[in-house]
């Protein structure tokens, strides 16, 4: 009589199931038609380009996003597929998934790679792009505001703090609402 085996992710073993009686479920076990460690290796190949694919989903969306989070998730997702490749059983591929992107995120944390930027958004000139563009100023009244035509409309201005009131060139420091913060252009 052939004796035939089950190859489980964990163990090879003799399989009674086969003797006879036909197998009620082939989703945890494959009957081997070739040796068993065969089977086995074809698993672990198969799991570790499941792990460098979605570590390249993972970068795809890196790219996407312009943020370093996933892009350490990438990182992680290959080392499991490393770990897979050096036939770790699966805890460890998890395991290495996870302290490499944990390592990843301290280290650019400690060197102010993903330190929050505080930068006031009125003041930003990536987010107003009048910031830095240069406005005439006839006269000031003398609550420190003027009138200046900009970009095709009378705009409100007023001076920055610690500025002096005089008229001629000024530049646009800042957008408070609907007013222009100006300084003197040197």
């Amino acid at each position: 009589m052939i004796n035939r085996y089950c190859v489980e992710i964990r163990t090879i073993e003799p399989c009674s199931v086969f003797r006879g009686a036909s197998s009620p479920s082939f989703s945890r076990r494959l009957e081997a038609g070739v040796a068993p460690f065969e089977a086995l290796t074809k698993i672990r190949h198969l799991m570790m380009w499941i792990w460098f694919g979605l570590a390249a989903v993972a970068l795809i969306g890196e790219v996407a996003s312009g943020t370093f989070y996933l892009l350490l998730v990438a990182l992680g997702l290959a080392a499991g597929g490393i770990a897979t490749w050096l036939n770790a059983d699966l805890e460890w591929q998890l395991v290495a998934c996870a302290v490499v992107a944990l390592i990843g995120l301290l280290v650019l944390r400690r060197t102010g790679v993903l330190k929050k930027r505080e930068i006031d958004p009125t003041r930003n000139a990536d987010v107003h792009l009048d910031i830095g563009q240069t406005v005439d100023v006839e006269a000031w009244t003398d609550a420190g505001t003027a009138r200046v035509w900009y970009r095709g409309a009378h705009w409100q201005a007023e001076l920055a703090a610690g500025q002096a009131r005089s008229p001629g060139l000024h530049v646009i420091t800042e957008i408070r609402g609907t007013r222009l913060v100006l300084t003197r252009k040197a």
